[in-house]
């Protein structure tokens, strides 16, 4: 994994890496010492998988290992991600959840039989039991639900939304980045999640009181475009995108992040009510 090229100028820092130049048209995403090696070496697969679909996506040149710290080598796109061109250019939401829906779309068609991926209702079911006692010792009802629900074979990026859109320049042409909770299963559940996240009432740290109608606002707007735009392509309805969204908001509860616990209690419990009216679990 050595390698002799220096890292460059720091990009950025997250939880479990920061991103520096490397070379020419290349970054690193160098983690920090605590991250174990299958987990970076779990990222790398991932991504390979979904570059050799043909998702746009930065490519993969795979692992190296610099200053006694092990980093995976991405393409450097060169843009913004798409929440900074929301938060420029409000008036265009509506435009930005169309392009958002139609980037989706493209990447459910992509087949992930035979890569490896983990699977949707694995991965969902593990977060829901976590959950368990916030949920009132529902998981495994809720759990079973799911299993009832049709399942696929679309990838599925599992966290998808602006931040994790980068932008190329005048075009606006797209990539997606930080597939590391990517799977393979019913893109309706990928496309609840990020419904989930643009609903949420959850207020970024920092943003002054005044901009929190503002956010809201554009928010609704960009969930009504995305949807709306998704479910003319893919021939779906809000009715069936309905029957994920237990089992989603559930496992979302797992986050905690501040502000969405009590709101997504709700909407458990409405979807719950629901389900047991028609006698599903």
């Amino acid at each position: 994994m050595d390698n002799e090229v220096e890292k460059g100028k720091l990009i950025g820092k997250g939880m479990t890496a920061e991103v520096y130049e490397w070379g020419v048209n290349r970054v690193i995403k160098l983690f920090y010492p605590s991250i174990p090696l299958n987990w970076i070496q779990y990222e790398d697969r991932l991504c390979k998988v979904v570059s050799s679909a043909g998702i746009p996506a930065p490519a993969v040149f795979g692992i190296v290992e610099t200053e006694g710290r092990c980093g995976i080598v991405y393409e450097r796109v060169a843009g913004r991600t798409m929440l900074k061109f929301i938060n420029s250019k409000p008036w265009k939401t509506a435009a930005y959840g169309k392009m958002m829906a139609q980037l989706h779309g493209r990447m459910h068609r992509s087949d992930g039989t035979g890569q490896r991926l983990p699977e949707q209702k694995t991965k969902l079911a593990e977060a829901i039991r976590q959950s368990d006692a916030v949920l009132g010792g529902r998981a495994d009802a809720i759990c079973a639900y799911m299993e009832k629900l049709p399942g696929g074979s679309s990838i599925c990026h599992g966290d998808f939304h602006p931040d994790n859109i980068l932008l190329r320049g005048a075009g606006e042409s797209a990539a997606v980045i930080d597939w590391t909770d990517a799977y393979v299963g019913n893109p309706l559940g990928d496309v609840a999640r990020t419904s989930i996240l643009l609903s949420s009432p959850f207020i970024p740290p920092g943003l002054p009181k005044l901009l929190i109608p503002a956010l809201h606002i554009v928010k609704k707007v960009l969930n009504r475009s995305y949807l709306h735009t998704y479910f003319m392509q893919a021939d779906t309805s809000q009715e069936k995108l309905d029957d994920w969204l237990l089992p989603v908001a559930a496992a979302r509860l797992r986050e905690n992040l501040p502000g969405e616990r009590q709101w997504l209690l709700q909407l458990i419990d409405a979807r719950w009510a629901r389900a047991e009216q028609s006698k599903s679990i």
